[in-house]
This record gives C-alpha cells, sequence and structure tokens, in this order.
C-alpha cells in the first residue's frame, strides 16, 4: 500500500544540492503563533518563510532509497524507509496529521508538503509541483549518488 504526501510548495533544487555530501532532514513546521525550538527559514523558489522545528523527524539515515517518478502530469519521489525510520515517522504522524512538514537538504528549505496520511509504513510517495529533475536531483541528495545515476522516465 503507498501512501501519498501532496506537496504545497514548489521545489527548486540547484544541481549541487544533489552531490554526495548533501546532508537531508525532515522536520515539523510550526504555527506562527508556536515558534519554540524552531528557527525561521525561507523556502527556496518561493520565498515563504516558515518556522521549522530544530529537531529531526527523518533524516537520510531512516530512508534506505528514493527513486523519482512521472505519471502523466505527476512528478514525485518513491520514498523506502528502513524500520527505524518507519517508527521515528510513526511517532511523529499524530502531530503532523494534515499539517506541513519541511525538507532540509544542506540547510535549505526545499519544500514543505501537508502530511496527509495517519500511519506510517515501509513506502510512501512525495508528489507535487516540481520537475522530474528536481525529484531526480532530491532523490540523488538521499540515495547519496554521483549526478546521472538516476534513470530518465
Amino acid at each position: 500500500m503507498k501512501t501519498t504526501i501532496t506537496l504545497l510548495a514548489i521545489v527548486t533544487i540547484s544541481a549541487a544540492t544533489a552531490f554526495s555530501q548533501s546532508t537531508l532532514r525532515f522536520s515539523g513546521v510550526c504555527s506562527k503563533d508556536d515558534t519554540q525550538d524552531s528557527v525561521e527559514m525561507i523556502m527556496a523558489g518561493n520565498g515563504e518563510k516558515l518556522n521549522v522545528k530544530e529537531t529531526a523527524i527523518l533524516t537520510e539515515k531512516d530512508i534506505q532509497s528514493a527513486i523519482p517518478f512521472k505519471n502523466k502530469e505527476i512528478v514525485g519521489l518513491a520514498l523506502k524507509l528502513n524500520p527505524e525510520g518507519i517508527k521515528r515517522f510513526s511517532d511523529a504522524l499524530p502531530s503532523l496529521y494534515q499539517k506541513r512538514m519541511a525538507i532540509i537538504i544542506d540547510d535549505k528549505l526545499v519544500s514543505a508538503p501537508k502530511i496527509l496520511l495517519k500511519r506510517a509504513n515501509a513506502q510512501m510517495q512525495i508528489e507535487g509541483s516540481f520537475s522530474f529533475e528536481e525529484a531526480t536531483n532530491v532523490a540523488l541528495a538521499i540515495n547519496k549518488a554521483e549526478p546521472g545515476a538516476a534513470a530518465n522516465p
């Protein structure tokens, strides 16, 4: 069973972000009046300001693999979590449901999808308003691969 997380923001990532030394974290987004233990970040691409929790929900260590995909007009990433990632994401889901989760690569806020699922499993999809190239760059960062390693759609 695949779970869908719909992105609310456009992801803009430069090719330099995708190389093997990238760091990745997924963190909760705070409401404007709840800024404790958070830092203000500006979204790449659209300049939106969000208060992002400093504690990571998931890191690159929690994700086994990421594969970009394109299905008609929908572009996204298929993510496979390892057992620790499933546990961490499951523990965080009650407080994340119908809220946003920040995706941060190399200390740059690249996206903040709204979480539309109630339980975690090993595989999930992130879909949104980004190009296949941008999805590939995120997958490369997650997989710690070299440029050109991802397959074409």
